[in-house]
């Protein structure tokens, strides 16, 4: 595992962790609205990231680019680029929401802001190299984490 890879699985884990015992102990007491909220959010948040796995069997956790690979751009992935990262992105905000730990949470989501846009640079920079123009119009096409207007 690389560095980044340790580096994001450790403050992971540790906002599981804390956040757990703070939302068990009642250190940061959350309004039952707001945790419903942070519950639906999760929700979604798995649910695209399930939804990912299913519609690109080229998804996994070392970008590499597989021999036979194509762009796939359908689904998901014809509304962003990297609909995974986005998935976690509401996973982590609702964890944060639902736990109401909102300095770890935005710690934990600053991190990962910094390990996915790396890790962004050097996936589209690999699609880039083996794909050429098919990826690039694909990118003019699709928003990195959002869809584009």
């Amino acid at each position: 595992a690389t560095i980044p890879t340790l580096v994001g699985l450790s403050a992971q884990a540790a906002m599981v962790v804390v956040s757990t015992r703070d939302h068990r102990f009642g250190w940061s007491p959350v309004p039952t609205a707001i945790c419903l909220v942070g519950d639906v959010v999760v929700a979604v948040g798995l649910g695209v990231g399930g939804m990912v796995v299913i519609q690109n069997s080229y998804a996994a956790a070392t970008v590499r680019v597989k021999e036979g690979q194509t762009v796939v751009s359908t689904g998901l992935y014809g509304l962003v680029r990297h609909p995974m990262y986005t998935a976690l992105y509401g996973l982590y905000l609702g964890w944060t929401l639902l736990t109401a730990n909102w300095l770890l949470g935005a710690a934990w989501i600053g991190t990962f802001t910094l390990l996915t846009a790396t890790r962004i640079r050097h996936e589209e920079a690999m699609m880039i190299e083996r794909f050429g123009d098919t990826y690039r119009e694909y990118m003019k096409k699709t928003g990195r984490l959002l869809p584009r207007n």
